[in-house]
């Protein structure tokens, strides 16, 4: 089959943000003849023509307006075919280029949380404008959709109020043959972990500010950045706090840090974009079977119960400094959860999940 294979978000560096659209094309490019149209990209596939537009990366400055270009300038690539058997649209970025090829083929979308423009908040009428136009676009490219595949049965839930297409919920799972519990490293002290884009979104200053009132010392490792980086960089010096900030690291190198973890804490906020969506690093640390104290946002209520999680349903500093000391002073419960959620990993994790979309391809 002719597939146009359309990526709006950088396919590398390999992060988790695209560990999924690496993972279709390299079994999807072995099966059928695809053009791909990507922000730029020197990564090479069999059977797959690269349309490379610009470069967007993943904590650049004017990141939306360099997706609305992409938008804009996929229009007017030249060399593309006149019908595709199957367009795959991944991002919102996409869409008028799908759009363009919608009523000629059959039309797979594929949205993350961001690519619903109302549930984002902004205070800058320049992309908030853009954000309303993007909106327009994606009511009109759901009306042509043949599938659309959500992250969470949540979000298909909110899909379908827009839609009448068929809709999939395909967990944004993790890569069971790079994250699993064989990662793991005996070590000393105890040490607790938050990795990945690091945003106000994120709350994890309430982290810091919640291992600072526990008596028993503990080794906070964070890696990643973000514009909420800064922050926690000056709680920790001006509290004198035990904590490692590593920087971005090469996503092939995360399985290492995680090996010594012995908990993750996830505090994000209950903002409508955080309620949608389950963070992708919570699939990382089940993997991995690493116990996690976690916001009890809606659609993580969908994978993890209170026998797996610690959950907190106020993401307050108190509130997670108690599920701290709880972890402390019970590691047989963290032991269970640790294996409860390895072998939920087994039914959950990237390679099972993804069948369902290279299912739509046949």
């Amino acid at each position: 089959m002719k597939v146009l294979f359309i990526h709006s978000t950088a396919l590398e560096p390999t992060n988790g943000e695209n560990i999924r659209g690496n993972y279709l094309l390299s079994k999807l490019s072995n099966m059928h003849d695809i053009d791909l149209v990507t922000p730029e990209c020197s990564k090479k596939y069999p059977h797959v023509k690269k349309f490379q537009i610009g470069r967007v990366e993943r904590f650049g400055k004017n990141k939306e307006i360099k997706y609305a270009l992409f938008g804009i300038k996929s229009l007017f690539l030249k060399g593309l075919r006149k019908k595709y058997d199957i367009v795959y649209c991944f991002g919102i970025a996409g869409i008028m280029l799908a759009k363009r090829y919608a009523g000629k083929s059959r039309l797979i979308c594929d949205f993350y949380e961001v690519d619903f423009p109302e549930l984002r908040k902004t205070k800058n009428p320049i992309v908030r404008l853009m954000l309303n136009i993007a909106k327009l676009y994606q009511r009109k490219i759901l009306k042509k959709a043949d599938y659309v595949i959500l992250l969470t049965k949540k979000m298909e839930n909110y899909a379908r109020t827009l839609t009448n297409a068929k809709t999939l919920t395909v967990y944004d799972a993790a890569d069971i043959k790079m994250f699993n519990e064989n990662v793991k490293e005996k070590h000393k002290g105890f040490t607790v972990l938050f990795h990945g884009g690091i945003e106000k979104r994120d709350n994890v200053i309430i982290m810091l500010k919640a291992v600072e009132q526990v008596k028993e010392k503990i080794h906070i490792v964070i890696a990643g950045k973000g514009s909420a980086l800064e922050e926690l960089k000056h709680y920790a010096k001006i509290k004198n706090m035990d904590v490692q900030f590593t920087g971005w690291v090469d996503y092939e190198k995360i399985p290492g840090y995680l090996a010594k973890a012995d908990l993750a804490v996830l505090p994000c906020t209950k903002e409508p974009l955080n309620e949608f969506v389950i963070p992708r690093k919570a699939y990382e640390y089940m993997n991995c079977g690493i116990p996690m104290i976690i916001t009890e946002i809606e659609a993580a209520k969908e994978l993890f119960t209170e026998k797996d999680v610690y959950y907190i349903q106020d993401p307050s500093a108190e509130n997670v400094k108690d599920k701290l000391e709880e972890c402390l002073k019970n590691r047989n419960s963290q032991l269970e959860k640790s294996r409860r959620l390895t072998e939920k990993s087994k039914k959950i994790n990237l390679q099972k999940e993804c069948r369902k979309i290279l299912s739509l391809f046949s």
